[in-house]
């Protein structure tokens, strides 16, 4: 061990320095996609980059679901695959109605509704309904009490 202690280093050598000439700016258009895939008639390279855009757009709308819909601890109450299947659908809806309301105004504002920010548009649908909705019981119907 060193007199100087444990914690000294060494000093650094210096290193000859190198002029490294600046790469030429060009700008990418394209998409650069991995895939076990072998010879492009299997998968044309536009049918792939369409098919990759359409997954990121089922990824999104699951993040959507889960994240904004569900909350952090999203779980599927029911013990039944029935019951299960009934609360995925009622997600699904849920997240169906502002996506609606989001293509309807973008569409009338003549924007693309896929640039509209769905939790934005969670946000002003939540603060314009009312903390719970009220369904009118049928007639004979009692009311629980809460």
């Amino acid at each position: 061990m060193d007199r100087r202690g444990a914690g000294h280093q060494p000093p650094c050598r210096p290193r000859p320095r190198h002029r490294v000439p600046p790469r030429p700016q060009r700008r990418r258009h394209g998409l650069s996609l991995i895939t076990a895939i072998l010879g492009p008639q299997a998968a044309p390279a536009a049918e792939l980059a369409a098919l990759y855009h359409q997954r990121w757009e089922i990824e999104s709308t699951l993040d959507e679901i889960k994240t904004h819909l569900g909350g952090p601890r999203l779980v599927l109450r029911s013990r039944h695959p029935a019951g299960a299947e009934q609360e995925i659908f009622a997600f699904l809806l849920a997240h169906h109605a502002p996506r609606d309301l989001t293509h309807h105004a973008a569409r009338h504002a003549d924007q693309d509704p896929d640039r509209v920010s769905f939790t934005r548009t969670l946000r002003v649908a939540r603060r314009h309904l009312p903390g719970r909705a009220a369904f009118p019981l049928p007639p004979g119907a009692h009311r629980s009490p809460a």
